[in-house]
């Protein structure tokens, strides 16, 4: 469900590029790069600063977000046995799936500076291990109609 208010708006966009007599008259995607690139090799306890660069082909006005998707990473905030995870169902329909937090478990607990800017900054936990990941999501959004979005995902390996 994360996404499904931008893969309506995406859609919406789309169908009005199939009716817009001009490229002007609808509206478009912004692009993201990140100065640093997609893949770095961090150490624990390091400072990291990403920077993103969105640009609008509309020349709309753009605002930035950085999360990190911990539901990716392979790094554990806390050192407890996590719950099995337990099938959603509807009869015999499977809908999802779901997780319980285990007592003492923690989620997403790196901080990040900046976090509705171009530039977000964080240090790499401590306790972090060699071959851990770390996945930091920026997007950009314009203020077009439909408000589109890009998304770039950074994967920090530790050394």
């Amino acid at each position: 469900m994360r996404w499904f208010d931008d893969i309506q708006n995406d859609f919406a966009a789309r169908a009005d590029w199939a009716v817009a007599d001009t490229f002007e008259a609808a509206n478009h995607n912004p692009s993201l790069t990140i100065k640093e690139g997609l893949d770095l090799s961090v150490s624990p306890g390091e400072k990291i600063t990403l920077h993103a660069e969105g640009k609008d082909p509309d020349g709309d006005q753009l605002t930035y977000k950085w999360w990190r998707y911990f539901e990716a990473d392979t790094y554990k905030d806390s050192n407890v046995q996590e719950e099995k995870v337990q099938p959603e169902m509807a009869g015999d329909l499977q809908l999802g799936l779901h997780r319980e937090l285990a007592k003492g478990e923690k989620l997403d607990t790196i901080q990040l500076e900046g976090s509705d800017t171009d530039a977000v900054s964080f240090n790499v936990p401590d306790d972090a291990k060699s071959g851990d990941t770390i996945h930091i999501v920026a997007e950009v959004q314009d203020d077009g109609e439909h408000q589109l979005k890009h998304y770039q995902r950074v994967i920090l390996t530790v050394k």
